[in-house]
């Protein structure tokens, strides 16, 4: 029981960092899930088989160039845990004065099923003493961990279980605490503009994007990038947990 409240603990303090300002990140429609405040909202995904994507559209589309941010956004998305694979769009730092922004994530944005998803990353922890996100990048094995299946443009909903310790072998101690602007800097650069990405996240009830990109005990979130050469695992997580 006590190894139950103290999971259950954790879980709820990564939570807590995940309030997103919605009249910033996603201007198009007011959402109507509750920000995420229990653990219910991370409980383990399951290994279910793996889903077909929501109109995945065509593999074989080519990337898109010359992109800008938008406010207009898709409503393609479920809620709960998934991957959303696309283009990116944008990636917006806290403080930009010309796109959809928040003050604690980088909001990346994705082309795909016939439009672009907002996905909120934390660069910032929003409560406790220590509010460095804790970050670690993670080269692909020659057998890569890809739940959900190869990637094919759209959201795979409920991928299958994914967990930083137990399917990457990758544990808290290898994470650097990594201030906001440095975080924000690092995933403007890593996150390249125009290519293919992979977002394991948990989608919005609204349907228009997707936040928890982050450690969440089983259904943990995480951006795939590098799809097109030597692909990357970017992971994250926050002061009060260990794995």
């Amino acid at each position: 029981m006590r190894s139950f409240l103290v999971v259950a603990l954790l879980a709820f303090a990564a939570c807590t960092d995940q309030t997103v300002d919605r009249t910033k990140a996603a201007p198009t429609t007011a959402p109507t899930d509750t920000p995420p405040g229990n653990p219910v909202e991370v409980v383990d995904a399951g290994a279910s088989a793996d889903a077909a994507p929501v109109d995945a559209g065509n593999d074989s589309d080519s990337p898109p160039s010359g992109l800008t941010c938008t406010t207009s956004f898709g409503s393609s998305l479920t809620q709960g845990y998934g991957r959303l694979d696309g283009y990116v769009r944008a990636v917006i730092p806290p403080g930009a004065t010309d796109c959809p922004q928040d003050d604690n994530h980088v909001m990346v944005q994705v082309d795909a099923i016939g439009g672009t998803y907002a996905i909120a990353v934390n660069v910032q922890s929003t409560s406790g003493t220590d509010l460095d996100v804790r970050t670690y990048e993670k080269k692909w094995t020659t057998t890569p961990f890809y739940p959900g299946g190869p990637w094919s443009k759209g959201w795979h909903a409920s991928p299958g279980r994914f967990d930083y310790a137990l399917d990457l072998g990758a544990h808290s101690t290898a994470f650097t605490a990594t201030s906001k602007t440095a975080l924000s800097n690092l995933l403007v650069e890593r996150i390249k503009v125009g290519s293919k990405v992979s977002v394991y996240a948990t989608g919005y009830a609204t349907g228009d994007g997707a936040h928890l990109v982050h450690r969440n005990y089983g259904s943990d979130g995480a951006i795939v990038v590098d799809l097109d050469g030597s692909p990357s695992y970017l992971l994250f997580s926050f002061a009060t947990q260990t794995f």
